[in-house]
């Protein structure tokens, strides 16, 4: 005993670990004989083994762990083959050492074999008996565990201890983790702790499943190492009568929903999961991917057949197709799983390639070809890392992804090149003549013998790919000298054989990919490239993306591919990425012009989700750039009308309209078209908010480009407020003749108004038929009715003054509707037609009832929020008066006195609803209330005075209130008006630009400080104007913060004229012009009102 344990230390050593096993194995108490032949063995097998220390301490933890360690030395000296079997898997991998100790019968089963193939058909159906005896779901694990460990011993036996080579090595990894996926899923329902019923058809029959294996399983070509890429579908279930059931129950017997049937092979494919990627104490079988399926990670785990192909037919991406070019049945029902291969294949293999394909197949060439080149320099360098056999340039992945490419491109034409497996696929492709005969020979020897060194990495260190531990040179010869293996190639070991060997392989993938797809010369944009790669490195997607100024590159590269995948099931993707791909550059460059890119796009990708529909959008982009310059601009600097766009996504027409119709709709035509669209409706709000949107976005699309001058939009916005209240006024007249009648004025007993009346017939057939009326006949059903009786009686009117910026046919985006309500005169409301129990009422009751509903049809808040804020303050005697006065109230009103700031209101006082005869009656009222201003000084020393009070209320930055803001040009005009008024031809222009333009031509003020005030206003009205687009809570305050001062310079650059605007220059421009207004005003109320002013009074010469 004791010589036989100096022996071994003499050849192995004496270190502690060493020493530690050699312990160990003594105090076993061997027989000399026993010990005396295994140390004679073993100095044979260790003495020019590199490993020998690891190896022994792995042989002396195997004997104390077996049951009778004398049995096993007699095995050993009966059998020397067993020792040498056991002394070379321990020399191949740590890992195996390990599973041996475990499992100390592997060795004698894998001795047996001699590594030797097993079919596939004997090793399904030893593991499906085995899988049978199980009784739970932890008995299953261990067996499938157990299956793993064993069986890739035995192959990696085979394959560096015996004849085996890369390809049949490969072949029978692929069997091996193909008979354990089917054992997991023939016993997941059976395992279940609580088990389900199967879902049935209404005819009894299961519902058919399949899983599919992709990536390497699929190609028979798995290796040692890595996850294994599984999809799984199952049949749709089908009413009684053969249709789909879509909803949550199900109708006929023995039907379950589509959800419960989800959730039940849900289920299924999870528990398969557990039993093969769970982490028990004997580690995992497998790491499962289902990654690949339809949706990928955010798809439903199990899908539909049907789904399945829709999914691909409208979202299907070219990186998709290559994946499904390895798609093979292995597990379920094999009749559904070849229906759907077969109806797979017209997507995979297209016969015709349309644009997006072709796009999608360019951008996989290019990056193939840049992979070979990426991170490894020129093609021609040979400075390579030659352990990476998989990785490398021109390595494993270059050849599989060359062979798929390939067969992607001609496999619609050539079914003959079509098939799973890389060699398999080398040699189609070389049959068909689409490789030349020495290519297809040098592909597949070095996939061979790369295929070969990458299966010795893994097994050696089993669960790194890409590692390589020192001096495996010396542990190639030794397994080659001490297992004599005949004819067996090391070239695999040799680096620079094998750097040789890829460098050929790139040479023939830039060859094949360069000439596969005859491609413009032009170099493509990163940023295209970006949006076809399915799976961008981060560093591509910062280097691409940062240089447009994205704060965070990774946040725009999401929204990018949100743009690019289409949200309506029936709408293709691939074309929505073809196009996004073609204007990508321009619109990443346009965007790159905006204040804050990162929220630009991300409004972008909004509005596009609820548009729908984005590859039209992006062909629009591309048919018509101004498209894509309007769109940027509004995503970038308007809130107001970008809520309006997500809000209606059916409303893009109106932006296409802004720019082909080339000018703002006229007020005609926006009668005409909200009159058709009202038409026969008894609830007009949701149409009058979205017509009134519509306007909105088509004027607010022009004024951003600066395609109109600020007056025209201005009136474009009150012509939209007065066809709406129009709309209002007309609707609710109607309704209120219906329950009170018809107001008549100087009634008379005896009479009645007929039906056969002409007003009376407009009311009767609108109210009662509801008969359709052109815009230009609205007013008539209000004007007065000619009786047959006395011609005394007729129709009392309803006339409407816009009053403020309405009046003035220049209201912003949200300015409020300042509305003075008269009527025609005292007298009763008659019935339309006779009736006993009609109960009239005065005409007084009745325009006031209509005023009110008036006011609370455009206030009222919906869904959709208020169509306009109202403002009435500017009626007779305020808000204390009637809301609705007669004419004569209204003119006694200011006979009797009236107030400087109600007569300053009525400049810009407008007719906008009645019949012209009472239009008229109502602007001879405003005249005298106008020219009976009061004389002297007081008048225009009270307007003076309510400007300084309007003035108190304002911030420092408010250009509307605030010192110099718009109210100092307004004040001074109306004061110019007012006093001059016998000056001026009535009616008076109530826009303040035009009366400015009025003063100047009467003479009573200087051409150039009428210049001066029309140049100051319309500057500060463009400022308000972009704050409404912004949306800005303080509607007429300069923002202070960075962020919304660049985004109201962006608004005010004229994207034509690319005018140099900065903050600075913005800042002092105003401070200028408000300046310039303050001075003009105080000159103006110097003049009129000198007493006020210490100081002498300056002429308005010295102001401009």
């Amino acid at each position: 005993m004791e010589e036989s344990i100096q022996r071994l230390t003499d050849f192995l050593g004496n270190t502690p670990e060493l020493s530690g096993a050699i312990r160990a194995v003594d105090e076993l108490d061997l027989p000399d004989d026993l010990l005396d032949e295994f140390g004679a063995q073993l100095e044979h097998l260790l003495k020019p083994n590199p490993a020998a220390s690891r190896v022994f301490v792995r042989l002396a933890e195997f004997l104390t762990s077996v049951r009778s360690p004398i049995a096993w030395l007699s095995l050993f000296e009966r059998d020397q083959t067993i020792l040498k079997t056991l002394v070379g898997l321990c020399t191949l991998s740590d890992c195996f050492a390990a599973d041996l100790i475990q499992d100390p019968e592997a060795v004698e089963v894998i001795n047996l074999t001699a590594g030797q193939p097993v079919s596939r058909e004997i090793l399904l159906d030893e593991v499906a008996t085995q899988a049978a005896k199980c009784t739970d779901e932890a008995s299953l694990k261990r067996l499938l565990r157990s299956y793993r460990r064993r069986e890739t011993m035995r192959i990696a036996y085979g394959e560096f201890l015996g004849k085996a080579d890369a390809t049949s090595t490969r072949q029978q990894l692929a069997d091996l983790a193909e008979c354990l996926v089917v054992a997991a899923v023939n016993n997941a329902g059976r395992l279940a702790r609580t088990p389900q019923p199967v879902p049935v058809q209404p005819d009894g029959s299961p519902v058919r499943f399949a899983v599919f294996a992709l990536g390497g399983l699929g190609r028979h070509e798995l290796s040692y190492d890595g996850p294994i890429n599984l999809v799984a579908i199952r049949e749709e279930v089908l009413g009684s009568q053969g249709s789909r059931i879509m909803g949550r129950d199900a109708s006929s017997k023995g039907n379950q929903s589509d959800a419960s049937v989800d959730e039940y092979f849900t289920r299924l494919l999870r528990r398969c999961e557990r039993f093969l990627a769970e982490r028990t104490d004997e580690g995992l079988a497998y790491e499962v991917d289902f990654t690949l399926r339809p949706g990928g990670e955010i798809g439903p785990l199990v899908t539909t057949d049907t789904a399945a192909l829709d999914h691909f037919d409208a979202k299907g991406r070219t990186w998709e197709r290559q994946a499904y070019l390895s798609a093979r049945f292995i597990a379920g029902d094999s009749v559904l799983a070849s229906e759907f291969l077969e109806r797979l294949s017209h997507w995979v293999y297209r016969r015709y390639l349309m644009r997006p394909d072709e796009s999608g197949i360019a951008a996989l060439k290019r990056r193939m070809l840049q992979r070979t080149k990426q991170e490894h320099g020129d093609i021609s360098n040979d400075s390579l890392n030659a352990d990476q056999a998989e990785n490398a340039a021109g390595g494993l992945a270059d050849i599989q992804q060359l062979v798929e490419f390939l067969q992607l491109l001609y496999g619609g034409d050539a079914p003959d090149v079509r098939g799973t497996g890389t060699l398999r696929g080398v040699q189609r492709l070389g049959k068909a003549g689409l490789i030349t005969a020495d290519e297809s020979h040098t592909l597949q020897i070095n996939y061979e013998l790369l295929s070969k060194r990458l299966h010795f990495y893994q097994v050696v260190d089993l669960f790194d790919t890409y590692g390589e531990p020192t001096d495996r040179s010396s542990l190639v010869d030794y397994l080659v000298a001490q297992f004599s293996v005949e004819d067996a190639s090391t070239e695999w070991a040799d680096d620079r054989i094998v750097s040789e060997r890829l460098g050929q392989n790139r040479k023939i993938v830039e060859h094949l990919l360069g000439a596969s797809l005859d491609e413009d010369s032009q170099v493509i944009n990163p940023v295209s490239e970006l949006v076809l790669d399915p799976k961008p490195a981060e560093a591509t997607i910062t280097a691409t993306l940062g240089e447009f100024g994205f704060r965070s590159p990774r946040t725009a590269y999401e929204n990018l591919q949100s743009l690019s995948v289409e949200n309506i099931q029936f709408l293709s993707t691939r074309r929505c990425r073809h196009f996004l791909s073609a204007i990508s550059p321009q619109l990443l460059e346009s965007i790159s012009q905006t204040p804050d890119p990162d929220a630009t796009l991300t409004n972008l990708t909004r509005i596009a989700d609820s548009i729908g529909g984005k590859a039209v959008l992006w062909e629009l982009f591309q048919t018509i750039p101004a498209t894509l310059q309007l769109a940027t601009r509004l995503c970038a600097a308007s809130p107001y009308l970008t809520s309006i766009l997500t809000s209606n996504p059916g409303m893009i027409d109106e932006l296409l309209d802004s720019l082909m119709l080339q000018k703002l709709p006229s007020r005609e035509s926006m009668a005409e078209q909200l009159n058709q669209l009202c038409h026969g409706a008894d609830d007009i709000s949701a149409i009058l908010h979205s017509f009134k949107n519509a306007m909105h976005l088509r004027i607010g699309a022009r004024n951003i480009m600066r395609k109109d001058p600020l007056e025209k939009t201005h009136q474009a916005l009150a012509d939209v407020a007065e066809v709406c209240i129009e709309q209002v006024i007309y609707h609710e007249y109607h309704r209120l003749v219906r329950q009170l009648g018809i107001p008549v004025v100087f009634h008379a007993d005896e009479l009645a108004v007929t039906e056969s009346s002409p007003a009376g017939n407009v009311a009767t057939q609108d109210a009662e038929s509801g008969s359709k009326l052109r815009p230009s006949e609205r007013r008539a059903a209000v004007e007065p009715i000619a009786h047959t009786r006395q011609p005394t009686d007729q129709t009392a009117e309803f006339v409407v003054l816009a009053v403020g910026k309405l009046g003035g046919r220049e209201p912003n985006y949200h300015s409020d509707v300042d509305l003075i309500f008269l009527y025609e005169g005292e007298g009763q409301t008659r019935s339309l037609v006779p009736d006993r129990r009609f109960s009239s009422t005065t005409n007084r009751h009745f325009f006031n009832q209509l005023g009110g509903r008036i006011v609370g049809a455009i206030t009222h808040v919906g869904t959709t929020g208020r169509l306009y804020d109202v403002d009435v303050r500017f009626r007779p005697l305020g808000s204390s008066g009637a809301l609705v006065s007669s004419l004569d109230d209204f003119r006694n009103h200011f006979a009797e006195g009236g107030k400087v700031h109600e007569r300053q209101v009525l400049c810009k006082a407008r007719p906008i609803w009645g019949s012209e005869r009472q239009q008229q009656l109502a602007m001879n009222a405003v005249k005298e209330a106008l020219c009976s201003f009061p004389e002297g000084e007081s008048g225009a020393a009270e307007i003076v005075s309510q400007r300084m009070s309007l003035e108190a209320g304002a911030g420092p930055n408010n250009i509307k209130r605030a010192t110099g803001g718009t109210m100092d040009i307004e004040f001074a005009v109306q004061a110019l008006q007012l006093v001059h008024c016998s000056q001026l031809s009535y009616p008076w222009a109530t826009g303040t630009i035009s009366a400015i333009e009025e003063l100047s031509a009467a003479r009573v003020m200087d051409d150039d400080l009428s210049r001066l005030l029309q140049r100051n206003y319309m500057f500060l009205r463009r400022v308000e104007s972009g704050l409404r687009l912004m949306n800005m809570f303080a509607r007429h305050d300069i923002p202070l913060d960075e962020e919304s001062l660049a985004r109201l310079l962006f608004l005010l650059d004229d994207p034509e004229t690319k005018e140099d605007l900065s903050a600075e220059k913005l800042t002092k421009q105003i401070a200028t012009v408000r300046a310039q207004n303050r001075e003009a005003f105080e000159a103006v109320a110097a003049r009129l009102a000198p007493n006020l002013y210490e100081e002498s009074p300056r002429e308005l010469d010295d102001v401009s």
